[in-house]
């Protein structure tokens, strides 16, 4: 069985030659393109027997770059690649957010997505 975050981890490094990380950047990590995933919430499946082993992850995505078309390009690009995985099941909810970080003089592309895992 796979978790979303192992899942997600490993389908996204080819994308960004390994670049990509939970929740943050690693500090004296540099270079653009990188990714930054966020497990948002996470519901368990429950039925009349009790939880049946699967939980329903949202997945906050952000893509980081020098150009805002790089940005959306590589984002459009994780897309198809999720929701070819199957040890989860991912869909995408929300297509895309654009902002500039003005700290780190980047842009953002933000997508998201619920993911099924199943835990037992």
């Amino acid at each position: 069985m796979t978790t979303a975050n192992v899942a997600v981890l490993g389908a996204l490094k080819p994308l960004v030659k390994s670049c990509v990380w939970p929740m943050v950047r690693p500090a004296g990590q540099s270079g653009t393109p990188y990714i930054v995933y966020t497990p948002i919430s996470a519901n368990p499946l429950v039925v009349i027997g009790g939880w049946a082993g699967h939980k329903q992850i949202r997945m906050q995505i952000d893509v980081y770059a020098d150009t805002l078309t790089e940005a959306e390009e590589l984002s459009n690009d994780l897309i198809p690649v999720l929701e070819a995985l199957t040890t989860i099941s991912a869909e995408v909810v929300d297509g895309g957010t654009s902002s500039f970080e003005q700290d780190t003089r980047l842009f953002r592309q933000t997508t998201e997505f619920n993911i099924w895992e199943q835990t037992l």
